[in-house]
């Protein structure tokens, strides 16, 4: 069948041709029934395509009389459609997006989500396992911290530097502080510890070796 214009329209009892179908002006519109495409070659199903280099509308475009709801799809894929249909990606009548692969990521190009740009989240984000940055993690949050559960990043574990550490206001340590370096002092600005103010011990204070005194 080819219509070269006014469209084509279906209202009832389908359309069926064995050699395809051609509709040059005036669209495909089928009011009842829905659509389904079969293709038994290995090629594409279905290709939306847009031909004018001044385009700025949607390719293709999805619409509801449903208010927004999780009740219903906007889109759904599924595989193993001949047998037991399995869902594997769905857009749901919210807008969410449900991507049911289980890939887990050991690097920034492997996991059930991928892209080669960046990501904005403008609310929550929670992770399940762990959570490996290669560039700089920095938050704006300027909450100051009053406890080990307050402040702008905080965690219910331990927290291990590799590298320096620069604290802008006060070091607060309920624990113990330990220093592994084995840096002697020589003077007041050397040693495993340094401060360049002074220092307040309300307890003892015991020194392996000598103890120097500058009045």
């Amino acid at each position: 069948i080819v219509v070269t214009s006014g469209g084509l329209t279906v209202t009832a009892g389908g359309i069926k041709v064995n050699t395809g179908i051609t509709v040059e002006t005036g669209g495909l519109h089928v009011t009842t029934g829905g659509g389904v495409v079969t293709n038994t070659a290995n090629a594409v199903s279905l290709k939306v395509s847009n031909t004018n280099n001044a385009f700025t509308n949607d390719a293709l475009l999805v619409q509801t009389n449903k208010a927004s709801g999780n009740t219903f799809n906007l889109i759904h894929a599924q595989v193993q459609a001949a047998s037991s249909a399995t869902s594997v990606f769905k857009v749901d009548g919210t807008g969410a997006v449900i991507v049911s692969a289980a890939t887990d990521s050991s690097s920034s190009t492997i996991g059930s989500i991928r892209t080669t740009g960046g990501l904005g989240v403008k609310l929550k984000a929670n992770v399940g396992g762990n959570l490996n940055v290669a560039g700089s993690t920095i938050s704006t949050n300027t909450d100051d911290s009053t406890t080990s559960l307050s402040g702008a990043i905080t965690t219910l574990g331990g927290l291990g530097v590799k590298l320096k550490a620069n604290v802008g206001g006060n070091l607060n340590v309920a624990g113990v502080t330990i220093s592994t370096n084995t840096g002697d002092a020589a003077d007041s600005t050397t040693g495993a510890i340094t401060t360049a103010g002074g220092i307040g011990v309300a307890k003892q204070v015991h020194v392996g070796t000598g103890l120097t005194v500058v009045a």
